[in-house]
């Protein structure tokens, strides 16, 4: 949890209430509370071994978020350049008490199953700047929401400093910009409110499959 206490200047307060709603800062808390925080999601979730892309979203459309159950090495207690248990119950797992997120992500799966290649890499940088390295603007503050952002101390640590630029959402700049494998992307792209970033989300993914 320290990552999550040393950058919670930076993380959005959605993000940040339905980590409190969930008992993550609670002075008793640890990663064996689990199962108490699974009562209260909006979608079940099923453990997994890393998967691909397809079989992940896969899973999901089927009405299980996919967590995965490793954990990255000591070494890269920091930032993992893979999705892990960290990745999944930090950042992504607080969202997933808010129906609006868990409705948009299963509808994004579902669409992201059936669709050729070309259709889901279009989808992809969709998922990654949104779902995964997202940006609120909160008045005139800029704060992570994505699940990838949230859970890299070293992601986030740039972000403080300003080594990462920050344009406003555009779908057209998305497809020009390359998805980060290493989680270190360059420029990244902000919202003026979580109401309006799963708005724009839904309205992509329909516009991605016309």
């Amino acid at each position: 949890m320290e990552i999550i206490k040393s950058n919670i200047d930076i993380i959005d307060s959605c993000v940040v209430n339905n980590m409190k709603e969930l008992g993550y800062f609670n002075s008793d808390f640890s990663f064996y509370d689990f199962n108490n925080v699974l009562k209260k999601l909006k979608i079940e979730i099923g453990f997994t071994v890393p998967q691909k892309a397809d079989s992940w979203f896969l899973m999901l459309s089927g009405g299980f978020f996919p967590h995965y159950q490793h954990i990255r090495n000591r070494s890269a207690i920091n930032h993992s350049d893979k999705p892990d248990f960290f990745h999944d119950f930090l950042g992504h797992v607080p969202m997933l008490i808010d129906d609006d997120f868990v409705n948009a992500i299963r509808r994004f799966s579902e669409v992201y199953v059936t669709q050729n290649d070309y259709i889901q890499s279009e989808l992809m940088r969709l998922w990654f700047y949104v779902i995964e390295f997202g940006v609120l603007k909160n008045k005139e503050r800029l704060c992570v929401f994505g699940g990838g952002a949230i859970s890299s101390d070293k992601f986030s640590k740039d972000f403080k400093k300003g080594k990462i630029n920050i344009f406003e959402f555009s779908m057209s700049k998305i497809r020009d910009e390359k998805i980060s494998l290493e989680g270190n992307p360059e420029n990244l792209f902000y919202f003026d409110s979580y109401k309006k970033m799963i708005s724009i989300f839904n309205k992509e993914i329909t516009c991605a499959v016309r």
